[in-house]
């Protein structure tokens, strides 16, 4: 994707979205944010279940059900960068505040997969 720095995460970018986002997650039990390789991680119980990447969200702890059901719903894919992948995580597009409420339902069940 044009614009995206080795750490694939733009501050400035982000930074409006990220709070707008952390707001919505931020009295959900035992939540941990954490930065590795200057991404944003959401965890639980040691459990990374969220991803922020510059105008995406990861989601890494859905079931298959439900990585079907979102990428049917809101068009979401298989996680992809220009140096990773992997099918196991689904990319959401985060370009907007608005999107939030649209993909929130699947980061609360990836969240909840991760407690199981």
């Amino acid at each position: 994707m044009p614009g995206h720095s080795i750490t694939h995460y733009n501050v400035k970018v982000m930074k409006d979205l990220r709070a707008a986002f952390e707001d919505r997650i931020r009295n959900w039990p035992d939540v941990v944010l954490t930065e590795k390789f200057h991404v944003p991680h959401y965890i639980v119980n040691n459990i990374v279940f969220a991803r922020l990447f510059t105008e995406r969200m990861v989601l890494t702890k859905l079931t298959d059900v439900q990585k079907l059901e979102i990428q049917k719903k809101i068009n979401a894919k298989p996680f992809k960068t220009l140096s990773m992948s992997s099918a196991i995580w689904i990319g959401i597009k985060f370009t907007n505040i608005d999107d939030i409420s649209t993909f929130l339902p699947y980061v609360r069940m990836s969240y909840e997969n991760s407690q199981k």
